[in-house]
């Protein structure tokens, strides 16, 4: 009868290509680990500059240029984020309905008339 000898040189050179694979992959992780540290410390230290909510929950509310407009009844009021009233104006009807965009805001009254 024959002896098998077990391939031990082919055995040690998988083990090997193993530990590598393995500590490779554990240097991405921390790399990612500390990276992701550094961005949630920067993340911990932003502050809150000030705070806005609508006057009446029934209004609608929208935002332009860093502004939030408040349509109620059928006045349209922006407020910057110190809460300061920047601009208003009234309408002929109430206010139906306001949606805002990046290049304007756009109102429809009562009376159907579309405001830019």
């Amino acid at each position: 009868m024959k002896k098998t000898v077990p391939n031990i040189k082919g055995a040690g050179i998988l083990l090997l290509l193993i530990l590598i694979v393995m500590a490779s992959l554990l240097f991405v992780n921390n790399k990612n680990a500390v990276s992701s540290k550094d961005a949630f410390k920067s993340l911990r230290t932003l502050q809150l500059a000030g705070q806005l909510e609508a006057a009446d929950k029934n209004s609608s509310v929208g935002s332009l240029d860093e502004l939030l407009v408040e349509a109620n009844g059928t006045v349209v009021k922006a407020r910057n984020i110190q809460g300061e009233n920047v601009w208003n104006k009234s309408f002929a009807g109430k206010i139906t309905l306001m949606k805002s965009s990046n290049t304007g805001l756009f109102i429809i009254d009562s009376t159907k008339k579309l405001y830019c």
